[in-house]
C-alpha cells in the first residue's frame, strides 16, 4: 500500500480543486495544525495572534498546490518537479501589454504575462488556443478553460473535448477547426467568467480572430452564445438560426450557436439538438463551396 506524506488543510483544498476523489482525500494523513500562540501563561505579544492566523498569500497557496500535486506523483518523479510559476516565467522577458502583437505566437506570449483581471492568480497555465492557424473553416469558442484545460494549456481538453471532437469529425470530417475560449484563464470552481474578466480578455479574443481570419464561428454554451449574438439567453432563442457576427476588424462571419459539450455530458437529451446544429454547420459549409 502506498504511503503518503501528511498534507496541510490548504493542500487538501487544492487537491479537491483539481478533481482528486474525495474518498482518497479523506484517507490522506493531515499535518498537525499550528497553534496560534505558545501556551506559556503569558499574554501573547501584541499582533502575534493576528499574524499567526492571517490568510495565506497567493504565493503560499500556489506553493501548497505544487507540493500537494507532488505528493500524488510517483516518488521517482518528484525530484524533477518545478513550481508552476517558475516554469511559466523562466527565460521569458516581460512583454508590452499595451500594444498587442500582430501574430498568434506573440499574442500567446502576451497572454502568459497578463494580470489584467483576478483570474491570473489561480491559473496553472493560460489556455490560448489550438488548431489550424490559417483561415480555419470554423472558429469554435467556449466560455472558459476547464480543470483539464488549465493543467494541459489546451482548450476543450478532457472528456468534454473528446465528445466535441468526435461529433465534429462525424459530420464535418474534412473541415478545419481552431478552438479557443472567451477568457484564457480558468475561473476556480468552474464558475462562469464575470463581466470584468470578459472585458479584460475581449481584446485578446478580437485580435486572435483578426490573426486567424476564420470563415465561420461556432459559439458553444450559454455565455459564449450571449457574447457573440449580443443577446441574453441567445442559446435558447437563437439556436438553430444562422446569425451574422461582425468582427472587430469589420468582417461579417456566419455564426452558429450550440450546446457546450460539457453540458451534453450532463444533459444527454440535448444531443439531438446539438446534432442538428452540426448538420446546420455542414449545410453552411457546403453552400459556400458552390
Amino acid at each position: 500500500m502506498l504511503a503518503f506524506e501528511p498534507i496541510t488543510v490548504l493542500q487538501r483544498h487544492w487537491l479537491q480543486e483539481i478533481g482528486v476523489d474525495r474518498s482518497l482525500l479523506m484517507r490522506l494523513p493531515m499535518q498537525e495544525p499550528l497553534s496560534a500562540a505558545p501556551v506559556t501563561g503569558q499574554e501573547p505579544e501584541k499582533g502575534a495572534l493576528s499574524k499567526s492566523v492571517a490568510p495565506a498569500s497567493t504565493e503560499s497557496a500556489k506553493q501548497a498546490r505544487d507540493e500537494a500535486l507532488a505528493m500524488l506523483l510517483p516518488q521517482r518523479t518528484r525530484s524533477a518537479l518545478r513550481p508552476v510559476n517558475e516554469v511559466m516565467q523562466s527565460a521569458r522577458p516581460r512583454v508590452n501589454m499595451h500594444v498587442l502583437a500582430n501574430d498568434l505566437s506573440g499574442l500567446d506570449e502576451q497572454i502568459k504575462e497578463c494580470d489584467l483581471c483576478p483570474l491570473h492568480e489561480g491559473r496553472a497555465l493560460t489556455v490560448f488556443g489550438r488548431g489550424q492557424e490559417q483561415s480555419p473553416d470554423w472558429l469554435v469558442v467556449g466560455e472558459a478553460p476547464s480543470a483539464s484545460d488549465d493543467r494541459s494549456g489546451l482548450p476543450f481538453d478532457g472528456q468534454a473535448g473528446e465528445l466535441l471532437q468526435a461529433m465534429l469529425k462525424a459530420v464535418l470530417p474534412h473541415a478545419s477547426f481552431y478552438f479557443t475560449h472567451l477568457v484564457k484563464c480558468r475561473p476556480l470552481g468552474n464558475r462562469p467568467p464575470q463581466a470584468d474578466e470578459l472585458e479584460a480578455c475581449r481584446r485578446y479574443l478580437d485580435k486572435q480572430i483578426e490573426c486567424l481570419v476564420p470563415k465561420r464561428i461556432l459559439a458553444v454554451g450559454q455565455l459564449a452564445a450571449e457574447v457573440f449574438a449580443q443577446q441574453e439567453r441567445a442559446l435558447d432563442t437563437q439556436r438553430g438560426k444562422t446569425l451574422a457576427y461582425c468582427t472587430a476588424d469589420g468582417r461579417t462571419l456566419p455564426l452558429v450557436l450550440s450546446h457546450h459539450p460539457a453540458a451534453l455530458l450532463l444533459r444527454p437529451q440535448h444531443k439531438a439538438q446539438a446534432w442538428r446544429d452540426l448538420l446546420q454547420m455542414r449545410t453552411l459549409q457546403e453552400a459556400s463551396m458552390h
